[in-house]
């Protein structure tokens, strides 16, 4: 099975921003993945063989909390992360969510409806620029 990591990203940050804010996402990951034995064998077979990342204008704070919250009531069936900057930098804000999803979701062939319903979000989304 193939994987991609989707990166939404908070649209009022500088695009090289937006790599280093998904960079903290995939260092998340990571260790959540540490955590959870299906998680991990998801995030290394992306690590190992896939390492395909999409980058979206994921909108502003609000949008992206509503991501995150979206991902916390039916987000079990990805590994997912959420980054937050500290308080210092830019008052504890959200900058970036980013979920690894398997082929059957970015190729809308799932039948779970959680897969189509990410699928129908993730379209809504443009490229990071």
């Amino acid at each position: 099975m193939n994987y991609r990591l989707y990166c939404l990203t908070n649209i009022y940050i500088s695009s090289l921003q937006k790599g280093l804010q998904t960079a903290h996402v995939v260092s998340d990951l990571a260790l959540a993945a540490r955590r959870d034995s299906a998680a991990d064998q998801v995030f290394s077979a992306w690590a190992s063989q896939d390492r395909t990342i999409i980058i979206l204008n994921g909108g502003n704070s609000l949008s992206l909390e509503r991501w995150q919250q979206w991902l916390q009531q039916c987000g079990q069936r990805w590994p997912w992360a959420a980054f937050r900057e500290d308080q210092q930098s830019l008052n504890g804000a959200i900058t970036a969510v980013g979920m690894i999803v398997p082929e059957s979701v970015y190729l809308n062939t799932s039948t779970h409806s959680e897969d189509q319903e990410l699928y129908d979000k993730l379209q809504q989304h443009g490229l990071a620029v």
